[in-house]
C-alpha cells in the first residue's frame, strides 16, 4: 500500500501564493437555503433526497406516555406543545411519520440514544434533543432543523447504519464525550447540509466518518479539536464509492480519505472543493492508491504548519487552492 501523505510542506501543485489573511466564510445561497438545488449542482452520479412521509391524520402530545401512544401506528403527524419535556428515549418503528418538536425539549437525563428510527419515511423537525440518534436499515429520513447533544460515552453518537436516502439539514450535532459525532456504514445517499457538526472533546475521535458510504457533506460547519473532521473508508471488501465534501467551513482536524486496515482501496471518488479549512491539528491523508479518483479544487486552507501542499495522483484534478497560514475562523451560522 502507498504511505499515506502528512502534508507540511509549501507550494504543491494547483495553490497560488500564501494569503496572510483568511477569506470570510462562505456566504449562504439564496434565502432559503435550498437542499434540492444544492443537490442538484454535485457531480455525477449525484444523490437522491428522501421522499417525504405520507400522514393522514394529525395528532397533539404533551409528554413522554402521549408521544409513545401517539407512534403506535404510522401514516401520523405528531405535533408536540412548545415548552413541553419528553423525559424518555424516542423510537420510530412505524413508517410515514412527521415528528414536529420544535420548541420541546426530549432528555431523559442520560444523554446516550435518545432517538432510534426503524421504519422507512420519517421526518424529524426541530427539537432540542439530549443525546444522540440512531437511523437503522431503512429508506428516506429527513432531519430537519434538530439539536443533538451527545454527552454520554456510551451510545451518545449518531448514526446511520446500511440506511438509504438519509438528509440532515439546519441541524446541530455536538458531542461532548469521547465518542465519533456522526458514524455511517454502507449508508447510500447520505447528505449533511447547512449543519453544524462540532465534537468538543479532545481525543481519538473524528466528528463524520464514513465506512463503503455513498454521502455528501455540503455547507456545513465541521469541527473537531484534535482529531480529523472528515473521514471516508472502505467497509471490508466495499470501497465508499461516492464522497462529495464541499463548501464546508472545516475547524481544527484535518481530513483523511486513506486507512491501515491493509485494504488498498478505500475510495472509489473523492471530490474536495470550495472548502474554507482552519487546520491545526491531526495529520492530513489522502493519497493514491486509497483514492482512484480525486478532485480537490477552489479550497482556501489557512494551516497551523505555515503552508500547505495539496496531494496529486494519476487521473486527479488538483487546481485553483489557496494555502496561507492559520488564523481562526470567522462566526457561522447556517443558512435559513
Amino acid at each position: 500500500m502507498a504511505v499515506a501523505a502528512l502534508l507540511t510542506g509549501c507550494g504543491g501543485s494547483g495553490e497560488s501564493a500564501a494569503e496572510a489573511n483568511p477569506a470570510p466564510a462562505p456566504p449562504p445561497q439564496s434565502s432559503p437555503y435550498s437542499v434540492a438545488t444544492a443537490a442538484a449542482q454535485l457531480p455525477a452520479p449525484g444523490v437522491r433526497l428522501p421522499a417525504s412521509p405520507l400522514p393522514t391524520s394529525t395528532h397533539t402530545v404533551r409528554n413522554a406516555a402521549e408521544l409513545a401512544a401517539a407512534l403506535v401506528n404510522g401514516s401520523r403527524r405528531i405535533v408536540c406543545v412548545p415548552g413541553s419535556l419528553f423525559d424518555q428515549p424516542v423510537s420510530v418503528r412505524v413508517s410515514d411519520i412527521v415528528l414536529d418538536m420544535a420548541g420541546c425539549t426530549i432528555d431523559d437525563s442520560v444523554g446516550a440514544r435518545i432517538l432510534t428510527v426503524g421504519a422507512d419515511r420519517v421526518q424529524v423537525n426541530g427539537g432540542s434533543w439530549n443525546g444522540g440518534f440512531a437511523i437503522g436499515a431503512h429508506s428516506d429520513i429527513h432531519i430537519n432543523h434538530a439539536s443533538f447533544t451527545g454527552v454520554n460515552p456510551a451510545g451518545s453518537l449518531n448514526e446511520v447504519m446500511h440506511a438509504h436516502r438519509v438528509l440532515i439539514e439546519r441541524s446541530s450535532l455536538v458531542q461532548r464525550s469521547n465518542n465519533v459525532v456522526l458514524w455511517s456504514q454502507q449508508a447510500t445517499d447520505l447528505v449533511i447540509a447547512n449543519s453544524r457538526v462540532v465534537q468538543e472533546t479532545a481525543g481519538l475521535q473524528a466528528t463524520i466518518r464514513t465506512h463503503g458510504a455513498k454521502v455528501v457533506v455540503m455547507d456545513s460547519y465541521v469541527a473537531n479539536p484534535t482529531h480529523h473532521t472528515l473521514r471516508a473508508h472502505a467497509d471490508g471488501a466495499m470501497a465508499s464509492p461516492y464522497v462529495v465534501w464541499t463548501r464546508n467551513v472545516l475547524v481544527g482536524g484535518r481530513i483523511q480519505a486513506w486507512g491501515g486496515d491493509g485494504d488498498p482501496l478505500q475510495v472509489t471518488q473523492l471530490w474536495v472543493t470550495g472548502n474554507t479549512a482552519h487546520w491545526n491539528a491531526t495529520g492530513f491523508h489522502v493519497s493514491h492508491p486509497s483514492v482512484t479518483t480525486a478532485v480537490l479544487s477552489g479550497n482556501r486552507v489557512y494551516d497551523s504548519t505555515g503552508a500547505f501542499t495539496w496531494p496529486t495522483g494519476p487521473g486527479w484534478t488538483v487546481e485553483n487552492n489557496h494555502a496561507g497560514p492559520y488564523a481562526a475562523p470567522a462566526p457561522w451560522n447556517h443558512a435559513p
